[in-house]
Order: structure tokens, then C-alpha cells, then sequence
């Protein structure tokens, strides 16, 4: 299965190239500059005029617009084949007839992430024309170029398919674990080398697993709007069992034959029938249980210390003996570490304005449900989010029930007015400090919804409690009964002034390789969560909890309704 998946990729990569390849490229000559031509049916692809040595020529500011008479639903696209500038150059694609358009796409050194992503007109682009301009500077720092395909097709939405990095280990069919996915590095058995790395679930030998997945769709076009609900999801073992239906995005799987390591691999296939040459890859490794005997019941008091299994190679090695010393406690902790993009809610209408990061809780006896506020020790949140007057922060608890932890909007009543709000505040280190909207899509129509245009910064801890073995960020304990001042995360008090050199913007997101530079600007003092101080009262007591049931599917809830900015959550914790 894995084979047919690769090549077919392959393939399908392989016909797109060797269709531009088969037409003779326009070279992009001083004589092009400043002119316009007509598509021809065959469509055109444009390459950089080039020297001797094969590069390109410092000092170059050339312009060309090509007019697509597309018919029907067909739009005029572009889509990088070669791309290899100095980041000192750049090329620029305008949304129309001239170089005062608006720009639709630019790149130096980041374009190369790109080869093979198609472009189109913008809905607004009623000229049918885009201009490509070529800038290079006299700076003795120059490459061998770009060449650019340009043609009449049907629009795509980028559709990117994402496999969960937290799963759930299975055992005839129940959940009996939540578990994050580990990378695993390889290396070359002679030089010891690193050779690779990929992403392994790990389970024992009798275990399935449930996967998650969803998709990243990068709405650039605007011709139509995809989505889970409305897209084909394809899983594939290597096995050979696969599972293809419509908005699936969970994969219950169970049927690994023996310990060995196995592929499973997401594809997502839009309305459009787009997105369907993306994967993503997981493997699976399965392991037989390394223990071989479990001693006979002992009677274990406090501070003893027990033989409790031995483990051995094989029946003729050496085996060894594990040690253990019993901790009792009667307190359970979960954590959620998957990052997870939390878009700029009122623009980003097909999203929704609230998002949600799950752990799972299955240590508890079946039916016990929170009876008091007290149950809960703690709740941590490691995120970054630009302007907190922006959103507003639940807990919410497996039977739906909520308790706000940071209100948007002042709910009135009791409550005092430092439980929402928050000005011009911000949480964590939003990437380019005071100037973060300068780092993400919010300035670029139709890309503040993807996430590759709105780079991650530093996510802070900042927790919640009412328990009095935890101290507020005032220095009161967590459960006093004085509710006013400055207890509220969205209070006036307590931030900080933080200097922060970002460097420079990661791959695999737009601009890579951008220098963003040092920024100083105010946050949230996050709290300590080794030392239990510095917390934040929560906006809601608890109370909203009482009930819940402890197993199952917690969750941490974010409602961005506000435009403008976004953030990001790295972990929580509860």
C-alpha cells in the first residue's frame, strides 16, 4: 500500500512537470519588460534571462503581464516549477495588469517551499492578468532563477492532510491510554550518521489504536470554501486495509498482525476533487511485553521497597531486575501537547470562532463525577495570543458543562469587571512582539485563515486555581474569598515589559528565513507552575463543574471574537 501511495504521488508530480517542460520557455528578456501578451491555449511558462554561468544578471527591475481569456470556471494560474534566488532578489506576482495591483504572491529564499502550488486570479481580479516582476540588486549575490507555469485551469484550494500527534491505545476495541506520537531518529549503521527521522506511535504487541486527523485547508483563492464535512478522507495501512468515506476523521484500527512497524497515511480529497496527491505519514510500531514474570502479592506499606517483575532477553541471557519505590497519591494529571493554530475568529467564518485542545481521562472508577470546585487543582495553558480584550478561555468537561476562565466580555452581576477584558495586553510572545501583525496573514487578504502565513511565537504558562495549596499572582492564596484587585488573568496588573529577539521566521511556514528581529512590548507575568505561584484566579469558580463526569474527553475552549490578530496553544495541562 505504500508503494502505490508513494508512486502514484510521484506520478502524478512527474506528468505536472514534464507537461511544462514540454513547452518552449519564454525567456524573460529586457525586450518583455513593461509589455503585455496574450495566454496561448498551451499556456506559457517563464524563465529568467540567464548569463554564461547560468545565473541571472545583478541589477535587474523587469515587469511582464500575461492576459489569460479563460473560459467558464477556468482561472488564469501560476505554479513555481524551479525556483533558486538569492534571498537578496525577489520575485513578485501582482493580482492584475500592473505593478500597482495588488500583490498576490512574493518570495526570495521561501518560494522554494513552494514548487509545485498553483496560484489563481483572486475573485476580485476582473482583469484575467497577472503581472510577474523580477527585482535583483547589485550586491554580487546572485542565482541560477525561477521558472514560472502559467495557464487556464479550475481552481484548488490547498488541502493538506494532518494526522493527530495524540492518539489512543486500544485493547479489544477500548480506550485504555492517551498517548503522544515520538519522532524517531535514524542512523546509518556504519558511520553512525543520523540518515532520517519519522513520526512512530508506539503500541504493545495486541494493541489497536484511534487515530485523529483533519485538514488544513489554505483558503488563497476564494472560489469556494472546503472543509472536513464536504472532503474524502482515504487511511491506508500497510497491511493493506484502508478506510475511505466522507469528513472521516477519526481511524479505529486494531488488525496489526504481528510486532513489527507498519505506515498509516492520510489523504484528503476536497468537493473539488483537489488535494488528493498530499499525504501524511505516520508509522507504527509494534512491540511484543518485555515482562516475562510478575511476582507473587506482597503486602506494601509506606516507604517499602518490592520485587515486582523481572525482564530477560531470551530464555539463556541475563535478566534483570526492576526496583520500584510506591509514590500513593490520589491526585491524576493529563497533558495536551499538540500545537494547535488558533485562526482570527470573525475573519475566518468557515472555522468558526472557537477552538478546542482535548486530553483524555480514563484512571478514574467508572461513574465518579466532580462533587466540589475543590476537585480541580489546577488548570495550566502554555499559548501565545496577541491582544487579550480578543477572546475569551473556557475548560469544558465532558458532558458539555463550561467554567470561563477568561471572559471577552463583562457578563455583569457579581462578577467584578477584572474577570474580562484585558486592553491592549498580550499573552506570551506573539511572533514580532509589538509588531505581530506584521508576521501573519492579517494584512494579506484570504491567508490570516492559514496557518503557514501566521507563524507560531513563545507560548507562556499561565495557569488557573482555587485550591489553597496554589498562590495567585496578587500573593494571596488561590482559594480566598476576596474576589476583587488584580487575581484576573484579563486584569490591568501584573505584566511585564519583555525584550525579545524572535530571529528569524521557520520553515515550513511563508517567508522562512525572514529575519524578525528583537521587539519590546508588554505580556501577562505567566506563572510557575513547579512552585504553584504566580496563578490566576479563574473567571468562573469551579462550581459550573459539579457534576461532570471525571472520564472522557476534557477540553480547553477558545473563542477568538474579535479581527485583527490570532495566537497559538502549545500544551495544557489540567
Amino acid at each position: 500500500m505504500k508503494r502505490f501511495f508513494i508512486s502514484l504521488a510521484l506520478l502524478l508530480g512527474f506528468a505536472g512537470a514534464l507537461r511544462s517542460q514540454e513547452l518552449v520557455p519564454t525567456i524573460f528578456t529586457e525586450a518583455l519588460h513593461d509589455s503585455i501578451d496574450t495566454l496561448p491555449s498551451t499556456g506559457i511558462v517563464l524563465k529568467n534571462e540567464t548569463t554564461s554561468d547560468g545565473n541571472y544578471n545583478e541589477g535587474i527591475d523587469r515587469w511582464y503581464t500575461v492576459y489569460g481569456p479563460c473560459i467558464g470556471a477556468r482561472k488564469l494560474s501560476f505554479k513555481i516549477i524551479t525556483f533558486d534566488i538569492d534571498p537578496s532578489d525577489t520575485l513578485f506576482i501582482y493580482d492584475g495588469p500592473n505593478i500597482t495591483s495588488p500583490l498576490l504572491a512574493k518570495g526570495n529564499n521561501n518560494f522554494s517551499n513552494l514548487q509545485g502550488r498553483t496560484y489563481f486570479v483572486s475573485t476580485n481580479n476582473t482583469s484575467g492578468c497577472l503581472t510577474v516582476r523580477f527585482k535583483s540588486n547589485s550586491d554580487g549575490h546572485v542565482a541560477t532563477g525561477f521558472m514560472v507555469h502559467m495557464e487556464c485551469q479550475t481552481p484548488c484550494e490547498n488541502v493538506t492532510p494532518l494526522i493527530d500527534r495524540t492518539f489512543y491505545r486500544t485493547r479489544n476495541g477500548v480506550v485504555y491510554d492517551t498517548c503522544k506520537m515520538v519522532k524517531v531518529i535514524t542512523y546509518d549503521s556504519t558511520t553512525h550518521e543520523q540518515t532520517g527521522s519519522y513520526i512512530s506511535a508506539n503500541l504493545c504487541l495486541g494493541d489497536g489504536l484511534i487515530l485523529k486527523g483533519h485538514g488544513e485547508y489554505t483558503n488563497y483563492t476564494g472560489y469556494y470554501t472546503p472543509s472536513d464535512a464536504t472532503s474524502l478522507f482515504t487511511w491506508a495501512v500497510t497491511t493493506g486495509d484502508n478506510l475511505v468515506a466522507l469528513n472521516q476523521t477519526t481511524f479505529e484500527y486494531d488488525g496489526f498482525p504481528e510486532k513489527a512497524c507498519y505506515e498509516v497515511s492520510l489523504k484528503i480529497e476536497d468537493l473539488q476533487g483537489c488535494g488528493g496527491e498530499m499525504l501524511d505519514l505516520i508509522r507504527v510500531r509494534l512491540s511484543a511485553n518485555p515482562i516475562e514474570t510478575i511476582a507473587d502479592d506482597l503486602a506494601v506499606f509506606c516507604n517499602d521497597t518490592c520485587i515486582l517483575l523481572t525482564t530477560s532477553v531470551s530464555a539463556d541471557s541475563i535478566t534483570s531486575t526492576l526496583i520500584i519505590n510506591p509514590t500513593p497519591s490520589d491526585v491524576v494529571s493529563k497533558s495536551n501537547n499538540s500545537r494547535t493554530y488558533i485562526p482570527d475568529g470573525p475573519n475566518c467564518p468557515a472555522l468558526g470562532n472557537c477552538f478546542d485542545a482535548f486530553v483524555e481521562f480514563t484512571e478514574f472508577p467508572p461513574g465518579r463525577t466532580i462533587t466540589s470546585a475543590g476537585d480541580i487543582c489546577s488548570i495550566c495553558i502554555n499559548y501565545e495570543h496577541s491582544y487579550m480584550d480578543d477572546y475569551q478561555m473556557s475548560i469544558k468537561c465532558p458532558n458539555g458543562n463550561k467554567s470561563v476562565l477568561k471572559y471577552k466580555y463583562y457578563p455583569g452581576g457579581s462578577y467584578p469587571s477584572d474577570v474580562s477584558g484585558g486592553g491592549g495586553t498580550y499573552t506570551g510572545y506573539p511572533c514580532g512582539g509589538s509588531d505581530d501583525t506584521g508576521y501573519d496573514g492579517s494584512t494579506t487578504s484570504g491567508t490570516i485563515c492559514d496557518s503557514l502565513y501566521n507563524p507560531y511565537g513563545v507560548g507562556l504558562d499561565y495557569c488557573f486555581s482555587r485550591n489553597a495549596n496554589y498562590t495567585l499572582v496578587s500573593g494571596m492564596p488561590a482559594n480566598t474569598a476576596n474576589t476583587n484587585g488584580g487575581h484576573y488573568l484579563a486584569s490591568s496588573g501584573h505584566t511585564v515589559s519583555v525584550t525579545y529577539d524572535f530571529g528569524r521566521i521557520p520553515e515550513p511556514f511563508m517567508r522562512a528565513g525572514t529575519n524578525i528581529g528583537s521587539s519590546t512590548f508588554s505580556t501577562k507575568q505567566p506563572s510557575n507552575h513547579d512552585e504553584k505561584t504566580g496563578y490566576y484566579m479563574p473567571a468562573d469558580d469551579f462550581s459550573q463543574l459539579v457534576g461532570c463526569p471525571m472520564n472522557g474527553l476534557w477540553s480547553i475552549e477558545i473563542c477568538d471574537y474579535y479581527g485583527i490578530d490570532n495566537g497559538w496553544v502549545f500544551s495544557w495541562s489540567m
